[in-house]
């Protein structure tokens, strides 16, 4: 039999005896970087709290970026939207904002579409955190929390949760005051955390039961604890919190793996563990002659010793102090209360410690992956001291993959345009260039040569890295800067495709092996390796060259082998089976099909991530390509890199005519068509004999031949047309140009494509999860039937004018 589970009403249980289980995994418990997750997931872990019977899931910070936004988005529409057990259980979806509008927004955004929606909003309450870093007056702290509750619920969510950050070290007449000003707005529940996770049982139970009897209208909320366990306390306040007040309030999480130091709440735990064992007295007063805590905490100042300290020396870290996340000195954070939060995403700071080189490189490539970017390493400085062991690190940088300026690339082909504009200056009959001179003039022509042109990741100039250093045994990050000047790749299933964030798992590579000894094609490889992983290509976390590069290894291990095996093992099947050769086998129920459309799926997310975060090579040093580059969409600029190639093919020979001409001859041992441009150079116009620009709008090679032969350094506007520039896609065209209109088709065939396009685009975006699939899904079937009642309508527009045409 199926306990009865009390019906929930915020800001009230009505069974004395049932406690509300309140799980924080998703939110509190992914700050520590080892188990930082990817939004699916996040997805899998809601749905087993769920299916646990957990009451609350706090899914996350939906403010701290849009890939957690969009999660916990995933989360609410379809874990908090399904019943689960045989009781039809369906938990409370919560997500955490500061006090302002803006997380406010984005906390409601994502939790809007569960059925049992909560916002949790929070701000300091402790003098010392309302002084130094908040810099606001306990009247403007009140009026901030007041207000914000106040339009959380007028946003429609009928459920807020309050916290004041700190509160065990509040003053306890000003908390009283604060909580009954947030229930007087609508809070339907006080969370009361241990922020700085030292509360001892006896003085915490008391804090509650204080609060219990001393906050006016508390019985028109439901209280919550928040018990840190940084001193293995966690329970042990829980309990002492029932003991005191008889509350029945829910235990909370436990630390965080080995690495728990790393977490957010990391920079209080270590300051009160050493301030412990140093002899830092906690429960004193801060004078203004004292430190300030948080600043202690960070290395900002000195830590002042207790009176059963005898010697209690500063840490390494407070010699050259570098704000961290939660630091006052942060002009910005000093300035608004809304840049002010103790709870942040996975995000390093300066500070943060890490075990290795390798840990931290793996919890900076977790940041940059939920970010949208790619890592490297930048720069290792080694000890080049006579008595320590070769190759022994001092630092290291880890920095975004757009790093770099674009110039540094061309350098070499700028260095040359003079010498090339004065090669190109005088009339040169290609055809008498002998071999010996055109080796000699390597330099100044264009590379014809064979080799696979690759496309090259875009630099921006980018300077977001981070910094880490060797500090007494441990690698401490002394630099972290997070500021990037080019667009983030948005689409999730793209990340994957920058080197950093590919990786074949061991047990994903023992398969592959397998597979591949099985002599089957790579594309049905990926096709299992997916199966294995739930059925999705862009789910894994590599790519198709990735296990054509294993294969490619797996093959040089045994190419030195006897071909008589090969030879040997064909025999053997064509013995067993005479039509081996031309056996064919039929997948059931569409599996084929199925992976097709994967292929092709992770086929456009390739292509996709290769025209966002590459640019094609240049040829040389041509103005007018630099120029094109910068015009064209990608796709067009690779059309018109061959046009330019195909150009070096003739040369151009000036004819006495009544304007100026020219004959394009191929060069020796070409046998194709000679060409004539004719060139009228005061109004910039070119015209030549193929008609290839009247008809595709891109010059042709003839006309690139005589421009670069005349040294034109920027191709004429009218023959740039608007329709293939970078800016036609996203910018439509001025009203009462000539201008075609692209992305506005004009005839039925072209709007039957253009739809064709923009349907497939969101097919492929929309499969990737199902509950964007069932919103797509829907949205497609009442598209259609607007489209049919606009064409009953239009049917019967036309049926009336028919009418009134026969009576006329």
């Amino acid at each position: 039999m199926v306990p009865r589970r009390p019906e929930y009403v915020p800001g009230r249980i009505d069974d004395p005896n049932y406690v509300r289980i309140f799980d924080t995994t998703l939110r509190d418990g992914e700050q520590s970087p080892r188990p930082t997750m990817t939004s699916t997931q996040k997805l899998v872990v809601a749905r087993q709290l769920a299916c646990l019977g957990v009451d609350i899931i706090e899914a996350g910070f939906p403010a701290s970026s849009p890939d957690d936004l969009d999660a916990m988005r995933s989360i609410a529409i379809e874990v908090g939207n399904t019943p689960v057990g045989e009781g039809g259980h369906m938990p409370v979806i919560c997500g955490l904002s500061r006090c302002n509008r803006r997380d406010i927004d984005a906390a409601w955004e994502a939790m809007r579409h569960a059925r049992k929606p909560r916002i949790h909003t929070f701000i300091a309450t402790s003098e010392i955190h309302m002084q130094h870093k908040l810099r606001k007056t306990p009247e403007q702290v009140v009026a901030i929390a007041k207000e914000m509750v106040a339009y959380a619920r007028s946003l429609g969510c009928p459920d807020v949760e309050f916290s004041p950050e700190d509160a065990r070290r509040s003053n306890r007449e000003f908390l009283y005051h604060i909580l009954e000003e947030v229930i007087k707005a609508g809070a339907a529940t006080l969370n009361i955390a241990d922020t700085v996770g030292y509360a001892l049982p006896h003085e915490f139970g008391k804090l509650i039961a204080d609060i219990k009897e001393n906050t006016p209208g508390i019985g028109n909320a439901i209280i919550s604890t928040h018990c840190h366990n940084d001193l293995g306390l966690a329970s042990a306040n829980t309990l002492a919190v029932q003991e005191h007040s008889g509350l029945h309030v829910q235990p909370h999480k436990a630390i965080v793996g080995a690495n728990a130091f790393a977490h957010e709440s990391g920079i209080h735990q270590r300051f009160v563990a050493d301030s412990i064992l140093g002899g830092f007295d906690l429960n004193q007063q801060l004078h203004e002659d004292n430190c300030d805590v948080d600043a202690a905490v960070n290395g900002n100042a000195a830590f002042v010793p207790g009176p059963g300290s005898s010697s209690f020396m500063p840490g390494p870290e407070s010699a050259a102090f570098v704000p961290g996340p939660e630091s006052a000195a942060s002009g910005n954070a000093a300035e608004e209360a809304a840049d002010v939060i103790s709870s942040q995403p996975a995000v390093p700071y300066v500070g943060m410690v890490f075990d290795d080189l390798e840990e931290a490189y793996k919890i900076y490539n977790d940041y940059a992956y939920k970010i949208g970017f790619g890592i490297r390493i930048g720069n290792t400085k080694y000890n080049t001291a006579r008595n320590v062991p070769k190759d022994t690190i001092l630092t290291r940088v880890f920095e975004c993959v757009h790093t770099g300026k674009i110039a540094a690339a061309t350098k070499g082909a700028r260095n040359r345009k003079d010498d090339a504009a004065n090669v190109l200056d005088s009339t040169v009959d290609m055809s008498s260039f002998t071999s010996e001179k055109q080796e000699k003039d390597k330099g100044m022509q264009m590379d014809l040569s064979d080799t696979r042109q690759r496309n090259r990741l875009l630099r921006y100039d980018c300077k977001a890295h981070m910094h880490v250093g060797k500090r007494n045994g441990s690698w401490t990050v002394t630099v972290f800067t997070e500021e990037h000047t080019h667009p983030m790749v948005k689409q999730l299933g793209r990340h994957r495709y920058y080197r950093s964030h590919r990786k074949v798992p061991e047990e994903d590579f023992q398969l592959l092996q397998t597979l591949h000894n099985q002599n089957i094609t790579t594309a049905q490889i990926m096709g299992c390796l997916g199966n294995v992983r739930g059925g999705d290509l862009r789910t894994l976390g590599y790519v198709k060259r990735d296990v054509s590069n294993i294969r490619a290894m797996l093959r040089n291990d045994v190419s030195l082998r006897d071909m008589s095996l090969t030879i040997e093992y064909f025999e053997k099947r064509k013995a067993e089976s005479p039509s081996f050769f031309y056996a064919t086998q039929l997948d059931e129920n569409n599996a084929q099909y199925e992976l097709c459309q994967n292929l092709m799926l992770d086929r456009e997310d390739n292509a996709g991530f290769t025209m966002e975060t590459t640019g094609r090579p240049l040829w040389g040093s041509w103005n007018i390509e630099a120029q094109s580059q910068k015009f064209y969409t990608p796709e067009v600029f690779e059309r018109f890199q061959k046009m330019i190639s195909t150009s070096t093919r003739f040369h151009p020979i000036h004819v006495e005519a009544e304007i100026l001409s020219f004959d394009l001859v191929p060069n020796i041992g070409l046998d194709i068509k000679t060409y004539r441009v004719e060139v009228v150079a005061a109004e910039s116009l070119y015209s030549c004999g193929c008609n290839s620009f009247e008809m595709c709008g891109l010059l042709c090679p003839h006309i690139i031949r005589v421009m670069v032969h005349l040294n034109v350094q920027e191709i004429p506007s009218r023959y740039l047309l608007h329709r293939w520039s970078a800016a036609a896609t996203t910018t439509p065209p001025d009203p009462g140009t000539n201008t075609i209109r692209f992305g506005v088709p004009t005839t039925n065939t072209l709007k039957y494509n253009a739809l064709c396009r923009k349907m497939n685009n969101l097919a492929s975006d929309a499969c990737y999860a199902e509950d964007t699939y069932a919103i797509v899904s829907s949205m497609v079937d009442e598209a259609c039937k607007v489209v049919t009642n606009m064409r009953r309508a239009r049917n019967g527009l036309q049926q009336q004018a028919d009418q009134l045409q026969e009576e006329i």
